[in-house]
């Protein structure tokens, strides 16, 4: 079994903030490809300035987010919050459309 110590919650943190600022940063490198590439518009500048804004609402959602699923896993425990957090992740990345199958 895992023994949960100080350094080990320490290192774990660390690294899933590593992570998290990493997408982050990579993000930001590649702003003006994901510009032209999911913000077309005739002027490049208002593209990139969606490309940023939508960059920025990240910012918003971490610690919006951290306080809603927080709460849910403080009261509900974090089996839920988990799920939660996975099915929205699934959401996102899904959409509400139906995918046709062929």
């Amino acid at each position: 079994m895992w023994r949960t110590t100080p350094a080990r919650l320490i290192w774990a943190a660390a690294i899933g903030n590593l992570l998290e600022w990493y997408d982050f940063g990579v993000y930001a490198y590649l702003a003006g490809l994901i510009a032209t590439k999911f913000f077309p518009n005739s002027d490049p500048t208002a593209s990139l300035l969606a490309a940023f804004a939508a960059y920025g609402v990240g910012f918003l959602a971490r610690p919006l987010g951290g306080i809603v699923i927080g709460r849910l896993g403080d009261t509900k425990g974090r089996k839920a919050a988990l799920v939660l957090t996975i099915f929205l992740m699934a959401f996102g990345t899904v959409g509400h459309r139906p995918v046709a199958v062929l």
